[in-house]
């Protein structure tokens, strides 16, 4: 349950290449990179 609290979600789109890259620990350009990011909130409620 969220009560008033707040998280900040970042996802990011990269191309095959890198994320291969990514997963194995390496170095990768992330200019490549693409972000979406938002927050949630959850609100509070009385049962």
């Amino acid at each position: 349950m969220l009560d008033d609290d707040i998280i900040d979600v970042t996802i990011e789109k990269t191309e095959d290449e890198d994320y291969e890259k990514y997963a194995n620990n390496e170095e990768y350009d992330t200019n490549n990179s693409e972000y979406i990011e938002f927050s949630i909130r959850g609100d509070k409620y009385s049962e």
